[in-house]
């Protein structure tokens, strides 16, 4: 059975986020618009929120797919920092460390703890 390699690309501007998911051709693209309070994000916080939720958000999206699979992800938000960031208990937003507390990253390999 081949296994294709998978690549995780996510970006954030002021009030949207964006997430794709390869296989060689682009799988899905998600989208999504910020609301409430995640406007707020970077405005009083620290300046990578809408960056990290990006990432929370398309890791959530495809945890399935991505769960105990080696992947790749873009050079610019480099994922595994990001989540050592967030696994360190800064002050970020409740829900974005709510959900993040259960995985890891190691290798380039996703884990649910």
């Amino acid at each position: 059975m081949m296994v294709l390699h998978l690549w995780v690309h996510t970006d954030a501007c002021g009030t949207a986020l964006g997430y794709v998911l390869e296989q060689l051709d682009p799988d899905g693209k998600l989208r999504g618009k910020l609301i409430g309070s995640e406007l707020n994000y970077s405005i009083y916080g620290p300046a990578y929120d809408r960056e990290f939720l990006a990432v929370v958000e398309a890791l959530k999206n495809w945890r399935y797919y991505l769960l105990n699979r080696h992947f790749s992800y873009d050079e610019d938000n480099e994922i595994k920092e990001i989540y050592d960031i967030l696994k360190e208990n800064l002050p970020i937003p409740k829900s974005i460390h709510n959900h993040i507390k259960h995985y890891s990253i190691e290798d380039n390999l996703l884990y649910f703890s």
